[in-house]
């Protein structure tokens, strides 16, 4: 949770918005967030946290054209990646990775 947490702090205080992919083997402790921050004084909406398979879900995050980043920290297959960064250049969307990442 404490990555999940590292992530967000960022988007949130600079004043943005946050939807978030949860894990899909561990979906918990994103989960478990969304609870607690459903019960805490961020306005509703701030933070969106989805659950679904990350294969299904990461092309539509990269071709939306709302959506202003995408970080690929959480994507391990290097195809699926690699189709997300193409899909986001033509939103002309910022991408991020994590370090270390391919």
């Amino acid at each position: 949770m404490r990555d999940t947490v590292s992530r967000l702090a960022p988007i949130i205080v600079s004043g943005n918005t946050v939807v978030a992919l949860a894990s899909s083997t561990l979906p918990l402790p994103a989960i478990t967030l969304g609870e607690a921050l459903a019960t805490s004084d961020v306005p509703g909406g701030v933070i969106n946290i989805l659950t679904g398979r990350r294969a299904e879900l990461t092309p539509w995050f990269a071709g939306h054209r709302d959506l202003n980043a995408l970080d690929l920290t959480g994507v391990d297959d290097a195809d699926l990646a690699a189709d997300a960064e193409r899909a986001a250049a033509d939103s002309v969307m910022r991408v991020t990775r994590a370090i270390g990442a391919d």
